[in-house]
């Protein structure tokens, strides 16, 4: 899939990346690159749902924090939202991935989540 003019594009098919217009790439780190992944393919979700899948060993407010940290290091870093919402996340609008296309999910990468994420994730890769 090529880059789409001025639309920063997740890679998340192959070694987990953002493709920014300017042509820079950007790699994501697993946990995040697995929140963008199940937000891409399942669309909006609770943000309780998130804290559960990333961080399920986590107690929850242990999870929120961590969760809210992920969002803002992602946008203090990049300068921008790439996650909007409060009580259900979803992918900023204009976001591009190349998900439908790929023919892998997250390029065989290993989240290391564990429990319902990796399930997912098994089922993902077998399509």
């Amino acid at each position: 899939m090529g880059q789409k003019s001025g639309a920063v594009e997740l890679r998340l098919g192959s070694s987990p990346r953002l493709e920014m217009p300017d042509g820079r790439c950007i790699e994501l780190a697993p946990r995040d690159a697995a929140m963008l992944t199940w937000l891409a393919l399942e669309g909006p979700t609770a943000r309780v749902r998130l804290t559960q899948l990333l961080w399920p060993d986590s107690e929850p407010a242990a999870a929120r924090n961590a969760l809210r940290q992920r969002l803002f290091q992602l946008k203090r870093n990049l300068g921008f939202e790439l996650v909007t919402g409060q009580a259900t996340l979803a992918l900023a609008e204009g976001l591009v991935h190349d998900l439908d296309e790929a023919d892998d999910v997250l390029g065989g990468v290993e989240t290391g989540l564990g429990g319902a994420f990796d399930e997912w994730l098994a089922v993902q890769r077998g399509r």
